[in-house]
């Protein structure tokens, strides 16, 4: 991960590059600039042989230009059944 990104060169949203280390079921990965959260990525499963990109919009960078950016893995929230 880069030690610090600039907007100002940025020509649109910023795209980091990660892999987990294990397979990852029923998980989602957020991204979080100063505690807030800006960014999900779903996924059925995460898997280390496959590459994870997680885009950030260039807006939404700009607007925590000293942030600190930190990606956590949760569980997946669980979603209410319809009833018929």
């Amino acid at each position: 991960m880069p030690q610090s990104v600039t907007t100002e060169n940025l020509d649109k949203d910023l795209t980091f590059y990660m892999r987990v280390r294990n397979v990852l079921e029923n998980k989602v990965i957020n991204a979080y600039i100063d505690g807030e959260k800006v960014a999900t990525k779903n996924a059925a499963k995460f898997l280390p042989a496959e590459m994870v990109n997680f885009k950030i919009k260039k807006e939404i960078l700009e607007k925590y230009p000293d942030g600190e950016i930190r990606f956590e893995i949760e569980d997946k929230p669980v979603r209410a059944k319809k009833e018929a």
